[in-house]
């Protein structure tokens, strides 16, 4: 064979060498913290910098740029050596729904045609809403080796949408999602009821999304820490949790059992941070690679008060 098909195993690969040996050839850099970005600069006359920041996720690709001209000299370009369509400006991708309001200077990313079609899926579009995704103080355990699982396939299936929701835009279903992902293997009925529940709570916020704002010459990094001490009752295991906002729009979270044992409240905190400072490093070098200064950030860890003191000292250089 000459040349790749699609949906052979090589195909993925065989597209990606193409496209980034292209793009490295046409002046673009690839991003060291992120290798699916790649940015494209050019000074003009002036001493003004125009740039283009290409977003690759398959074979979908996002463009950002400061100027319009450039924008359609590269798209233009694209189409040269692939056969690409054009479908103008953001509006849908990966299953995101994308709204702007350029007068309020405001962009807004939901779901809500995927979580629709979820809850149609799994027979829950006329269910009753909650307030919350999970009953507060909820604790699940474990199935006894008597009892007998629900069905697992079927819980797997929502585990997994909802786990897409959560990674995309949802990080309110997170803390959920993962205490209840832990029991995909035999779910019980407490475990059901608690999957069911969620989708109950995404039924009165299949609307709810991430909110960004721009603001001129400023962008702060603001990052907030904890932990709960030793939630998993079956492992006595700690669950970190983080969230990362700029310019108080959020753009990272996580929700994580942690790896070992904490002997106290202190000591789980303690491994929460080190997870939120791996992330912090990450977001600086990332932000830092698109021309982003990050030098105003803020880190917050409750009861914690030496919280950016300590992640100064995990940060690399």
């Amino acid at each position: 064979m000459k040349k790749s098909q699609y949906g052979l195993k090589q195909a993925a690969r065989c597209w990606n060498s193409a496209i980034d040996s292209y793009l490295k050839s046409d002046g673009y850099k690839q991003i060291g913290a992120d290798p699916c970005l790649y940015i494209k600069s050019v000074k003009r006359q002036n001493g003004k910098i125009d740039f283009v920041i290409l977003s690759l996720h398959v074979d979908d690709i996002l463009l950002f740029s400061n100027d319009v001209g450039m924008l359609n000299e590269e798209k233009k370009s694209l189409g040269r050596r692939f056969k690409i369509e054009d479908l103008g400006e953001v509006n849908q991708v990966l299953g995101m729904l994308v709204k702007r309001d350029r007068k309020s200077r405001i962009l807004t990313i939901s779901q809500p045609k995927y979580l629709e079609g979820v809850l149609k899926r799994f027979n829950m579009e006329n269910c009753k809403p909650v307030s919350t995704p999970m009953e507060p103080g909820k604790k699940f355990y474990e199935l006894s080796g008597d009892e007998d699982p629900v069905n697992v396939q079927e819980y797997q299936k929502i585990i997994g949408c909802l786990t897409y929701a959560t990674t995309a835009i949802r990080p309110d279903l997170a803390s959920a999602v993962g205490i209840l992902s832990k029991y995909m293997s035999r779910p019980g009925k407490e475990h059901w009821q608690g999957v069911k529940r969620i989708l109950r709570y995404v039924q009165g916020t299949v609307d709810y999304g991430l909110i960004f704002r721009a603001k001129d010459n400023s962008c702060s990094l603001t990052g907030y820490s904890d932990a709960d001490w030793a939630g998993d009752l079956d492992t006595r295991r700690s669950t970190s949790g983080y969230v990362f906002q700029i310019e108080g729009s959020t753009v990272s979270w996580r929700s994580k059992k942690q790896t070992c044992v904490s002997k106290s409240t202190t000591e789980a905190e303690y491994v929460a941070l080190s997870l939120a400072a791996q992330e912090t490093v990450w977001l600086r070098r990332l932000l830092s690679d698109i021309w982003i200064d990050t030098e105003n950030t803020i880190y917050h860890l409750r009861g914690q008060s030496r919280c950016n003191r300590i992640v100064e000292e995990c940060e690399v250089p």
